[in-house]
């Protein structure tokens, strides 16, 4: 599994991004996207290729799958940062949500705080329609907040190897050393991603791949 954190401005995914594409999505056309592909292009930071919907939108004729990969790439062309964090979101809900990790596939509602982090509170929904159901979440300002301060409220120091013995794949003491090692190592970063998007007005989407 790959997992993806984009960090998008939120008065831009508010007041633009999502209700476009909410209203194409009602009209089943492609026609109110045009403006927003153009600024998108526009602003990117990123080298938008020749063969993506958002450069072919003026002919586009309006196919579900074709929308839900313009969604795709509105989020990754017209985000302000798509942080590179190397992350272990079992490992963590192992150590900071045992019930939730013990209790298998859960609904989004049910997410513990660490799971949120990593794929969203909410649904990412436009037009009363999902993009990538189960695979697509976001945080918007408020959850950004307030699970910033709860990542600064965790203490890595309470953290014991074995804690990670529901684990299968961790077979040994030495094993499950290494790997509270290897999440130690990678917590600032993460913890980075969410103080930068609220310092910056961001929602944080997240999405599996």
């Amino acid at each position: 599994m790959l997992l993806y954190l984009y960090l998008v401005r939120a008065a831009f995914f508010r007041d633009l991004m999502h209700p476009v594409l909410a209203e194409s999505w009602r009209r089943r056309s492609f026609v109110p996207c045009r403006d927003l592909c153009a600024r998108i292009i526009a602003a990117s930071t990123q080298h938008v290729p020749d063969d993506s919907l958002l450069r072919q939108i003026d002919d586009l004729p309006f196919y579900r799958n074709s929308w839900r990969t313009l969604v795709g790439e509105a989020i990754l062309f017209g985000c302000e940062e798509m942080p590179l964090v190397q992350m272990a979101p079992q490992t963590l809900s192992c150590l900071l949500a045992p019930e939730q990790y013990l209790g298998g596939e859960l609904s989004r509602c049910a997410f513990a705080p660490i799971q949120q982090v990593h794929f969203g509170s909410r649904d990412l929904t436009f037009g009363g329609t999902f993009y990538r159901p189960d695979h697509a979440g976001h945080n918007d300002e408020r959850d950004v907040r307030r699970l910033l301060d709860y990542l600064n409220g965790v203490d890595l120091e309470a953290w014991r190897e074995e804690m990670l013995c529901p684990m299968p794949e961790l077979t040994s003491a030495d094993e499950r050393e290494e790997e509270l090692a290897y999440v130690r190592d990678w917590w600032s970063p993460l913890v980075d991603v969410y103080r930068r998007a609220v310092e910056r007005d961001c929602i944080v989407v997240c999405e599996e791949c």
